[in-house]
Parts: structure tokens; sequence; C-alpha cells
């Protein structure tokens, strides 16, 4: 039985405090504006609710249309805003205007954090009134900056949105940073009537926004499945394990995507020569540009490994510095490009000193070079002690580079570890985190570099193979919206199973009727070239004979 939205359009509100191509500031940037589109396909209608923030282009500024001048109460009095729209790449974005609380040098790290958060968060739903001909079934709500969001709907706004029984989602994207505050501090910005929206907020003494985020919604998603179930556990929870484990069966982990159209080797504009996996031959090419861009010596034969993060210890960064000996006393080159912890930078710059043409840095932040590495290394480096989801092995694969990685979060779910034999190997894999198993790990990826060629090059078909696109992360959230609306959403996992199922056995129907259909054209040529041999007169020229030919 079809559910009772399958044939209907949901209607998704997807707030976020970035969003590509207007604002980006990290990884949420891109999730919040490219992952509706990809919902969009599938039968939604997605739209995006940002802050208007003063570093937004004057270019984009002029695109948007005002729809008109509110106001909502907030931090002790009454909160003019401006709502505007545009439309771009067949997603609406709604864009909240108000210069006290965005008109800043930076989106965050303000004094007024909470109070700047805890305005868009009732703006938003301010806005959902004065949306013509569109209103929200679902309400998705990304990290701390927006999590107070889905509690107001209910705690502020019953009476004016509660006719239309939103549903709310609210995705982790990093459970490190939860927006911490003490209450005496917040509580006239909060402004919570009851003891039970005051319990939604505290932990352990303290406001904690993101724990506000967790228990207000319906439902909670992750940007990897593994992801979902590590922060149940002591090891990666933060100390809201116990909180996560309470909304186990509505938790989900949809795998985030990256953006295949800009970042394409066959096509992306930023890199020196054009390859695909056909013709990997030409990615020769980029590898000799990148290390003349970065000042190494040229040479086609060193493994020539890449770092392309923050250099911050989540990524891992310690034991890539305390890894670089290893590297250049078995005949490696290494890029850094990034930025982070001055320590971290103190001393890959002494690392550039101390082994000359065979280091490379780039200590800031670019948006370029990241096409240029991931085209012309050889291995990327991301032994992240945690890792949500992680983009870059993602990008790296996809232009050919192997990622050698820590097995955890989205990095599971997406590399898998070189075997002589496997059919799935992609990269490099290991276990603990700890120096003696990275160096392990970076044994192995010099044996396979010297001694496993062929091995060397179906892993990085492989990789390029990957479908990483957010096709499947668009499908995946729509089916859980509709299920959230279905009140199924405690069998989505069945539900992702099922249509898995059918989508396979499609495929295998498609793929047996053109075997059929190949086999029938081979029977006719095999006719023709019978009826056509039947015209001629064959020699046995095995008998001897006297006659002239």
């Amino acid at each position: 039985m079809a559910s009772k939205s399958s044939n209907k359009k949901v209607k998704v509100l997807y707030s976020a405090f970035e969003a590509v191509p207007f604002i980006k500031l990290g990884g949420l940037g891109d999730v919040a504006g490219t992952l509706p589109a990809s919902i969009n396909v599938h039968n939604c209608d997605c739209r995006v609710i940002i802050p208007y923030l003063s570093m937004i282009s004057k270019q984009h500024q002029m695109l948007f249309k005002h729809i008109g001048d509110y106001s909502v109460f907030s931090a002790g009095e009454e909160r003019e805003f401006g709502l505007y729209f545009v439309k771009l790449r067949g997603v609406t974005y709604y864009l909240i205007k108000n210069d006290h609380y965005f008109n800043r040098k930076s989106a965050y790290g303000e004094k007024d954090d909470i109070e700047r958060f805890a305005f868009f968060s009732r703006a938003i739903l301010e806005s959902i009134k004065h949306m013509k001909g569109f209103k929200p079934q679902v309400l998705h709500c990304n990290d701390w900056h927006t999590a107070l969001t889905n509690l107001f709907l209910h705690e502020e706004f019953e009476d004016a949105l509660g006719a239309l029984k939103i549903k709310t989602v609210f995705t982790i994207h990093n459970l490190q940073y939860q927006g911490k505050f003490k209450y005496e501090q917040v509580k006239d910005v909060l402004n919570l009537k009851n003891r039970s929206a005051v319990a939604k907020v505290m932990h352990k003494g303290k406001v904690n926004l993101m724990k506000c985020g967790i228990v207000s919604s319906d439902c909670v998603t992750t940007p990897s499945p593994s992801y979902a179930k590590e922060i149940m556990t002591g090891e990666y929870g933060v100390g809201l394990e116990n909180v996560l484990r309470t909304k186990k069966d509505v938790t989900q982990g949809i795998l985030n995507g990256i953006d295949t159209v800009d970042f394409n080797p066959a096509w992306d504009t930023n890199i020196r020569v054009h390859f695909t996996k056909e013709l990997m031959n030409r990615r020769l090419g980029n590898k000799i540009d990148l290390q003349k861009k970065f000042k190494l010596d040229v040479d086609v034969d060193a493994p020539l490994f890449c770092v392309a993060c923050r250099f911050y210890e989540q990524k891992g960064i310690d034991l890539i510095i305390k890894g670089v000996p290893k590297i250049m006393n078995k005949g490696g080159q290494i890029v850094f490009l990034g930025d982070g912890d001055d320590a971290y930078k103190k001393k890959i710059r002494d690392y550039k000193k101390k082994f000359k043409g065979r280091v490379g840095m780039h200590l800031k932040f670019d948006p370029q070079l990241p096409h240029n590495v991931y085209a012309g290394a050889d291995v990327l480096l991301m032994p992240s002690k945690f890792e949500p989801c992680g983009i870059a092995q993602m990008m790296a694969m996809h232009y050919g580079t192997l990622p050698l990685v820590r097995s955890t979060g989205g990095l599971r779910d997406t590399v898998h570890d070189y075997k002589a034999k496997s059919l799935i190997s992609n990269g490099f894999v290991f276990k603990n985190y700890n120096l003696k198993e990275f160096n392990a790990a970076l044994d192995v990826v010099f044996d396979v570099w010297n001694n496993d060629k062929k091995n060397w090059a179906r892993m990085q078909r492989r990789g390029m193979e990957e479908d990483f696109s957010w096709k499947e992360s668009g499908r995946k959230y729509s089916v859980l919206y509709r299920a959230l609306l279905d009140g199924k959403i405690t069998k989505v996992d069945e539900i992702f199973e099922a249509e898995q199922a059918k989508r396979a056995a499609e495929k295998a129907k498609e793929q047996a009727a053109q075997a059929k259909k190949n086999a029938k054209a081979s029977i006719k040529m095999a006719q023709k070239v019978a009826e056509e041999a039947s015209n001629y007169e064959f020699v046995d020229i095995t008998q001897t004979t006297d006659e002239d030919w």
C-alpha cells in the first residue's frame, strides 16, 4: 500500500546559518546549499532559510527580492526584520535581515551569539506565517545555531502554527560543538515559561542548545551511518550519549555527498590537465603541475602525499606531523593545504626548511588549490580522531587520489581497505588512533606503490567510479520525510531496505530484458551469416590437385 504522502509533494523548510553560494564557513554551508536541490528531485519542495549576513556578496544581494517587514518578540523587546527570497538552481532561499544581529564581521563567535541565534529561530517561525503558497510540513534544523527553532515552535508559536502540525528534524553535523551557556546569563533571552521547556535546554547544570535540538525534534539525523551509532557511545558522545540513546529509534545516519559538477576532473577549469578514469595517464600532468606549484622536486616516481584540512587535533594532524619523517625516509613527498593551530603550522614550516623540495605548504584557505591537490596528489592523509562524514576523502577519490584514513564515522562508510584480491578496495584504513598503526598503514602504501602498480590503478578506478553525488542523500531524505509524516519514522530502516531491494529487482529485470534482446540479436546475426554463407562454394584447400586455381 502506498503511503499517505507518496503522491503529494512534501514541503520542507530547511534552516541553517550558512549555505553556498551565499555564505560558506564550513561543511554545513556545502550541505545546506546543495542537498535541498537533490531532495527536490524526489517530489519535494525543500526551501532554505538563512540569515541575511552582511558578508554575502553584493552580486548576490542584488538578486534578493523583498517580501515584507515583520517583527518578533525576542530578548525582551520587539525586533524588526526584513524577509527576502531568491530562487537559484531550482531551490527557493529565504533570508532574514536584521542589521543589529547580522551586520557583523563574523557569522559566529560573537559575544551575543545566543541572542542572535534565539532571534533567528523566532524569526524563522514568524516568517512561516508570511510565506505565500508555502506552508512547511517538515521543519529541518541544523546544528545548535538553529536548535531553538524546534523548541520555540511548540512553546511560543503553538497558537499561530499548531494547526499546520509541522514535524521536526534535527541534524547533528558535529557533536563536538554544542552551544553551552550559563542559565542565569541567558534566561531572559530564552524566556521559557515552564519547567518542561527549561528541562529541554538544560544539561549538567548548563544550557546546552545541541541537547535542546535533539530532545525537541521528532527525528535526529547525522551525516553518516557510522557516526549515528558512534555518538551513542561514551567515546564519541561528548557527554550527550545518554540523551542520544533515548532517541535511538528515531535517529538516522544519511551520508553526505559532494558536488560532482563543479568538482569533476573531466572539465574542472581549475586543473591543468583534464582526465577521466579511461584516460588516467593524463593525470600525471597534474602531479607535475602540483609539484611545481608547491616548489617540490619534479619526480613522478615519488609518491606525493597531501593534507587538505583544518589543522586541528580532530583531523589527526598530530599523527601526520609525527609521520612526516617516515614519509621522507621512504622517498615520498608531501604538501600541506589549510589553516589551524599555530603550533602545527610552525612544525610544518620547520619541515619545509629541513626537507627542501620535498615538503610544500599553503597555510591558509584557498578555494582553488583543493582542486589542484586532489587532481595531482597520489595519497590523501586523513587519520581523523572522529569524522561525522568528511568530504575530503570523497573528493580525493573522485579525482583518483587514494585516501589513507582511520576507521571512524563517514571514513568507515566510504573507504575500503587495501587487500590484494579485493573487489571493493579504494584506499588504506587503520583502526586504532595511534602512531604505530598509522605508520604501519604508511608501510602498506609504500609497498603497494612500489610493488603492486596494477592494484594501485584498480583502486584509483574504483574510487572514481564511486557515486558520491547528493543523489542518494536526497532520495533517502525524501523517504525519511514521508515516513515522518506517515508516522512510520521508526520503520524507516525497513523502508530503505525495501526500496533498495525494489530498485535491485528493477535493475535485474532491466538487465534480463537487455540480455534477452542481445540474445535475439545474436540469433538473427547468426542466421544472416548462415544465409550469406550458403551462397558461396567453399573449396577444401587441404586436398591436393594438379588443376590451376
